[in-house]
């Protein structure tokens, strides 16, 4: 009885800890109200970490890295800037332009009837005999050039039917500048010619011409 009773008196007299073991009516009330109310003296679980989404086959699905932001100055597939592409397709223009004219000596412009001189030196009574064929056909537009081919002068016409062309030939074939390579200094009106005529675009010559 003494050993019982000091063992009950002992059982008693400890409180029961959270995984102890103990028989009491205020130890089953105390494990209850744990349960019910939860047990904070119990050590705190790990954070779970949120679930990545899976593929349909079962696989782990892996997030792709991010790609480093491209600057807008200088996007992909352009490695050259525009400006620069720009420039570089201007400079061969012009080198084209510069060959195809190399051996002109001279460009006359058609505007109905009318002719002006837009690049390079023509002789004046040669101009005049073109203005007369000119006039008398009546053409509306037209490019007169006088090329040397060969060490020879040659007379190219764009734009004309071929019977005024033809005579045009004629009308420079039969005067001493279409026998001979070189042609004379300049033609008196050289003097006055505009902007369109000193750079040799024919539009802008006719533009700024005083006698529109």
């Amino acid at each position: 009885m003494d050993r019982g009773s000091s063992h009950g008196g002992v059982s008693s007299g400890l409180s029961a800890g959270p995984w102890e073991v103990s028989t009491g009516e205020g130890a089953i009330r105390s494990a209850r109200r744990r349960i019910f109310l939860g047990d904070r003296s119990a050590p705190a679980r790990p954070p779970r970490l949120p679930l990545r989404p899976r593929k349909a086959s079962g696989t782990p699905y892996v997030e792709a890295p991010e790609e480093p932001r491209r600057s807008r100055a200088n996007p992909p597939g352009r490695p050259m800037p525009l400006l620069a592409l720009l420039v570089v397709l201007a400079l061969v223009a012009l080198i084209a332009v510069a060959l195809s004219r190399a051996n002109e000596l001279f460009c006359v412009s058609v505007r109905d009837g009318r002719c002006l001189v837009v690049r390079g030196q023509i002789p004046t009574a040669l101009l005049q005999d073109f203005r007369d064929v000119v006039a008398r056909a009546g053409l509306p537009r037209a490019t007169i050039r006088g090329v040397r081919e060969g060490g020879r002068p040659r007379l190219l016409v764009s734009g004309a039917d071929d019977f005024t062309a033809q005579r045009l030939r004629n009308t420079f074939g039969a005067s001493r500048w279409g026998r001979v390579a070189g042609l004379e200094a300049a033609p008196a009106e050289r003097r006055d010619r505009n902007l369109g005529q000193l750079l040799g675009i024919a539009w802008l010559a006719w533009l700024l011409t005083r006698d529109r």
